[in-house]
């Protein structure tokens, strides 16, 4: 790539590369293997290179200008995305067979957990919204039959699991805050957003007619309003496993460590390994309106604190 490295290639320096390997993509037959894995990492590149860009809307017009590889049927084909073709981001494989007319879309080869939004938003400033689809948030087709009336995700879980652990309101409160790549402001509105939908979702337990299908998946858009289908015999951890659904794949890890954590009754632990401090649970209680001996129980190394304060000033 020139005098780049790749941590540091522009994004149009990428959509160049992109666009020769296409040009050559029916030569190199004989190296698929290699030449589809170079695809990927530029891909990659691109990605990263998206969001480091102050201007990435600019930097990506040039993808038009020559035809780019592109995932089909998942094989590689050439595409001129100056014509009418339909983009696909899959940031939620889960959901992925399902997104509707997915058969005509091409997919953009990113694992989900390497997806993140800012490729996903410059491509619908340069290609049109209408053309550039996300499988996290995309309109899906379930063959889905539905066993037990819709039940409120957030009383389920609280009714489950407090038992259990009695912080669970604020354990996802915290979850949704801090659990994802970067941290929300819990005083912010995506937070308050993000809270809110955990409130609208309704459970759906029930049998998918594809025996395949074995996770839940969430429908932000059902009929009814937004909806995690359940496989009936999942219990109320397994339900809250699969809650980062809810947010998209950048919460996935944590989601899942906490879960481990939670069965092992050891969910301070798994906070305090992403380094979640006093400071930042006063804040989150403050939001939440959390119980006042959860309050007094973080305040109180700030009392403590202070009182050895005034202690030793009466000493000196």
């Amino acid at each position: 790539m020139g005098v780049y490295s790749p941590t540091d290639a522009p994004v149009w320096r990428i959509v160049a590369e992109l666009q020769d390997v296409a040009k050559s993509l029916a030569s190199l037959e004989s190296s698929r293997r290699s030449t589809e894995a170079l695809i990927r990492e530029l891909y990659t590149w691109l990605q990263e290179a998206t969001a480091r860009s102050s201007t990435p809307e600019s930097d990506l017009q040039t993808i038009t200008e020559r035809p780019v590889p592109l995932l089909k049927n998942g094989e590689f084909v050439i595409v001129d995305l100056s014509i009418d073709a339909i983009v696909l981001l899959n940031d939620d494989s889960e959901r992925l067979p399902y997104v509707k007319d997915a058969s005509a879309a091409f997919v953009l080869p990113l694992y989900a957990r390497q997806s993140n939004v800012a490729l996903y938003e410059a491509l619908r400033e340069v290609l049109g919204s209408d053309r550039v689809m996300r499988a996290s948030e995309a309109a899906i087709v379930l063959d889905f039959m539905q066993t037990d009336p819709d039940t409120p995700l957030l009383d389920y879980l609280l009714k489950s699991l407090e038992p259990k652990r009695s912080d669970i309101r604020r354990d996802l409160a915290a979850l949704i805050a801090f659990g994802g790549k970067t941290f929300m402001d819990p005083r912010k509105e995506t937070f308050r957003e993000k809270w809110a939908q955990f409130h609208d979702t309704r459970i759906r337990h029930g049998h998918f007619n594809n025996a395949d299908q074995t996770s839940a998946i969430f429908d932000q858009r059902a009929v009814g309003g937004p909806a995690l289908y359940v496989p009936y015999e999942h219990g109320p951890v397994q339900i809250l496993q699969t809650c980062w659904h809810l947010l998209g794949p950048s919460h996935q890890h944590a989601w899942e460590n906490y879960v481990t954590r939670f069965k092992a009754d050891e969910c301070d632990k798994f906070f305090e390994r992403i380094h979640l401090n006093d400071r930042d649970w006063i804040e989150l209680d403050s939001v939440m309106g959390a119980s006042k001996s959860s309050q007094l129980h973080r305040l109180q190394p700030i009392f403590l604190a202070l009182r050895r304060h005034q202690e030793s000033d009466m000493l000196a």
